[in-house]
């Protein structure tokens, strides 16, 4: 099938390109040399042990494994463990806000702020997002299950609680678990509230894949490469970008923008129905590959509860 090639030949040029060097990459090692300079022309190993020093407070000494983690945050075999070792590293390296920004949202791949708990309503940008995202939610609910809003006894509270397990079967369509069978059992989807509902209230790390996937999900069959861009900037994270990699270098973005473009030209005029099953069929079609190569990391509509 011509579509079907198409698509693959999609995934394997993602895979081809993810083999090389980060461009986040490259960025930090400009900065990093532009460092060195600046601080009287350092070698890599003096720098190495004063960007050390100046996120422990302690001197490295010869070979340590202290040293040795700087050097592999600079060269991208591994990136911090958390937020804020990304956070002190890039002030160590005297970084500017801008700069700062670009570490965050492109070199480590997450949004622009995290909360661990839900703030005080005066924290207006936090607030936005969170309506915003509740309004997608609904959004959802009147797509996949619009008799629930015509139900006069129903309030939006009631309604909500088939959220989780709509989404949760619907995910399973753009996968090929070896659980899918097994979806359509309620049981199986509870052990996914405690996450869905942290995403649903944007509280700790969220992912930038598990936010383009929880998109995907939420706004399929109207969606567009304009309206992903839209929505990851409004939640703070990078829009979509043919550079962009994850962590691992995967080219997720590459992915992701091929798939949308893909998708607007084959069903332009098609009924939503059709559509969504076109996007879960791609979808499918590419984890499925992805599995087969052991490509793990561009499976990005998959999710480790659809496994247990």
């Amino acid at each position: 099938m011509k579509q079907e090639e198409e698509i693959l030949k999609l995934a394997r040029e993602c895979i081809r390109v993810g083999r090389d060097v980060r461009p986040e990459v490259k960025w930090l090692s400009e900065k990093y040399d532009q460092f060195r300079l600046e601080h009287g022309k350092l070698s890599k190993a003096e720098a190495d042990h004063l960007l050390y020093k100046r996120i422990s407070g302690e001197n490295a000494g010869s070979g340590s494994s202290g040293a040795l983690k700087i050097r592999y945050w600079r060269t991208g075999r591994h990136v911090p463990a958390n937020r804020n070792q990304c956070s002190t590293f890039g002030a160590a390296l005297e970084l500017n806000k801008e700069e700062m920004l670009y570490l965050m949202q492109q070199y480590y791949d997450r949004n622009d702020l995290v909360y661990q708990i839900v703030p005080d309503q005066d924290d207006t940008l936090y607030w936005k997002r969170r309506k915003h995202m509740e309004k997608l939610e609904k959004e959802y609910l009147m797509k996949v299950r619009p008799e629930l809003f015509f139900r006069g006894n129903d309030t939006w509270e009631s309604q909500k609680k088939n959220f989780r397990h709509l989404y949760y079967t619907d995910a399973c369509n753009y996968t090929v678990s070896e659980r899918k069978d097994s979806y359509r059992d309620r049981s199986d989807s509870v052990n996914y509230y405690s996450e869905l509902h942290r995403i649903i209230q944007l509280l700790g790390e969220i992912p930038r894949r598990t936010m383009i996937r929880h998109l995907i999900i939420l706004c399929t069959p109207y969606l567009s490469r304009k309206r992903m861009d839209d929505e990851l900037r409004f939640f703070g994270y990078l829009p979509l970008s043919e550079e962009h990699t994850l962590t691992g270098g995967e080219r997720l973005d590459r992915l992701v923008i091929g798939i949308l473009e893909l998708y607007e030209k084959t069903c332009s005029g098609w009924e939503p129905e059709e559509c969504t099953e076109w996007f879960q069929g791609c979808c499918r079609i590419l984890d499925r590959y992805f599995a087969e190569k052991g490509s793990s990391g561009l499976r990005f509509m998959d999710f480790k509860t659809l496994n247990r």
